[in-house]
């Protein structure tokens, strides 16, 4: 080795030296505690946020049974408004009658007789 390398290694460290580097060795350990508390805080609140969106679609699935039922049902009462249009206006105009049709005849109100 050479001599001055030597002179180097073999210099006395002070205590102040030493002190520090134990200090600032604390203080990053310190600061990384705290870095990975609010890692872990931002990831609770993140799986929080993820549980209530699949909750949300999972009540979405459930209720599109519904409403395709729903839609199915609305198509059926908008055919059934058509018809009854048509044998009204048919009716109007005369094509049908209520001797062809009994089922379509007037029959008195009761509370105006």
């Amino acid at each position: 080795m050479p001599e001055r390398l030597k002179d180097i290694l073999s210099a006395p460290i002070p205590l102040s030296v030493v002190l520090f580097l134990i200090v600032q060795t604390m203080a990053f350990v310190w600061w990384a505690s705290a870095q990975m508390a609010a890692v872990n805080l931002h990831m609770a609140s993140i799986d929080m946020k993820v549980e209530q969106i699949e909750k949300a679609q999972g009540s979405v699935v459930s209720h599109e049974g519904r409403i395709i039922v729903l839609e199915q049902i609305a198509g059926r009462v908008r055919d059934d408004l058509q018809e009854i249009k048509v044998i009204l206006r048919g009716e109007k105009q005369g094509f049908l009658s209520s001797e062809d049709h009994p089922e379509f005849a007037q029959t008195p109100h009761p509370t105006r007789q």
